[in-house]
Order: structure tokens, then sequence, then C-alpha cells
């Protein structure tokens, strides 16, 4: 069966002198296969090798702020029904894209925000690209799982089914039947929002594929994957991507004003504020420096 694009973890990267994998070649021999490729390269993707019975095997591995990419031109457009596979294990809870349309006139996406999984369709302009899509399923990080996203046109709508192998699946009609311009990896259309993940494979369909076609693709996957799978050791978690210090209504103080910070020569950070108890005027209202 024919598949448009295939990426694996252990074939067709390309790294340069500080390990950066800057590019990651397409694996499937179907069509214009030799233009699918992401050439482009954002961040500081890399290869991580796990030993495993069977000998070392590479994933890569996306920390929040990389991602890999094709330009329509070379990878073109998916205006059909269309399916994403990918087996990834998420590093974190911050939000991130797994994956979008490189172009903001095909931004077919899937992101995981706020706990959850969301996947839709956004259309035009690049604006909409920072936008969230409906919620589909539960995100669990530390967990390897193989997720299959299927946009199915159906006329004027599109059927958006989100699927976890041998686990849950959700369903809904989006009114959006916008194409999928190219691709980006790891994070949205504008280079922003990265997603941290592990990712061992990831395919593009050009159609939805059959049940069977499904059922084998699991069993090759878990097979081929058994050694990274069993692995437990999970990369050191990033910290959150933001830490409030001081927030109005909380800890006595009805708001804060002036803050500031500093580094000491010892690395230690100082945060300060004025305090203001009752509301945010000036003196003569209360207030401490905290």
């Amino acid at each position: 069966a024919t598949i448009y694009a295939w990426f694996k973890a252990d074939a067709g990267t390309a790294t340069n002198s500080s390990g950066t994998v800057t590019n990651w070649n397409n694996e499937a021999s179907s069509g214009s296969y030799t233009n699918r490729n992401l050439t482009h390269f954002g961040g500081a993707p890399k290869l991580v090798t796990i030993s495993t019975p069977g000998g070392p095997m590479n994933l890569l591995r996306l920390s929040g702020g990389d991602n890999l990419y094709a330009l329509p031109a070379s990878f073109g457009s998916l205006a059909q029904s269309r399916t994403i596979v990918a087996y990834l294990r998420l590093n974190s809870t911050n939000s991130g894209f797994l994956f979008d349309g490189a172009s903001s006139v095909g931004m077919t996406r899937a992101q995981m925000r706020d706990g959850n999984w969301q996947v839709g369709i956004q259309p035009p302009p690049l604006a909409n690209g920072a936008n969230p899509d409906p919620i589909t399923l539960p995100a669990a990080s530390g967990v390897w799982q193989l997720h299959f996203f299927t946009f199915e046109l159906l006329g004027a709508k599109t059927r958006i089914t989100h699927s976890l192998w041998g686990g849950s699946s959700f369903t809904y009609t989006e009114a959006q039947t916008n194409a999928l311009a190219a691709l980006i990896v790891g994070e949205n259309v504008s280079q922003a929002f990265g997603l941290s993940a592990d990712i061992l494979e990831l395919l593009v369909y050009d159609r939805v594929p059959t049940t069977t076609e499904q059922q084998d693709l699991a069993n090759y996957l878990t097979n081929k994957w058994a050694g990274v799978l069993a692995d437990t050791n999970l990369p050191p978690r990033p910290p959150p991507a933001r830490v409030p210090v001081f927030v109005d209504g909380q800890s006595g103080y009805a708001c804060y004003r002036i803050p500031a910070m500093v580094t000491t020569i010892n690395g230690t950070i100082l945060a300060v504020a004025d305090g203001r108890v009752s509301n945010c005027d000036d003196i003569p209202n209360p207030l401490d420096l905290v």
C-alpha cells in the first residue's frame, strides 16, 4: 500500500557538527518521494541512542523549541482525505504542536494544550495558527503511544478522528476543508508553541488507511521498537513554560505594582514588588515591599 511520506528516527536523518538534526528524509518510495524530505529545521532537534537487547536504536527528541519542516513547493499539499500517524512519548505536560501545515493556506494540525490533545483545521490568515482546536483525547506524558489522526473529506466538511492504538478514540465533524500544505513537525505554522516529545516514526497518508492496514502497521511498529518501548528512562523534565511570582489577589495583597528582578553573583534570582493591600493606588494606600 502506498504511503505519502514516512519518517523514521532510525533512518534518513542528517546531523551537523553540534549533533542537531538538520534533515529528515522521507523513507517512503511512492510518488515524488524524493521531494518530501524535511529539509529545514529550527532549534536543535536531536537523535538520542537507546540501548536495547537487539542493539542501539535512535529516537528523535524535540525539547519544546525544535522543529523540522518542508515547504509546499517540495512537499506538496494534500487537499484530499489524509491521515498522520505518530509513535511518540510526551516528555512534558507543557503545551505544544506535534505537527501543522507549513503554510497558512493549509493548517491541518495536532497539538497538546492544557493537558489535552487538540486536533483540527484552521483557515487563513497566519494569525489563526496560534488558535486552539477542538479537544479530542487526554494527553499522557511519559508513555509511548501510537496516534492516528484522520482527516476525512465529506463534501463541504471534514470528519476528524483521533485514536490511540489499543485505546480511546474521538470523532467530530469540522466545517473547514483546508488542505495540509506541506508539513512542520514539533511546532506550529509560525514555528512557535513547541512540543517536548520523543518520536520513533511519523507517517503521512494521502487517504484513510483501512483497519487491516492500521493493524498491520501497529504490529510492525510495536515489534520493531519493542526494545525502546520497554525503556523506562525518561529524559529530565523541562521547566514549566511560565512561573507566576506575583499574582493579584493572592498572599494578602489586592494588587502588585513596580515589579523588579535581579540576579546575584551567586546566580540567585531575587524578585521584588510593591504589595498593595486594599487596591492598586499609590501612597497613602497601605503597601509593603515583598
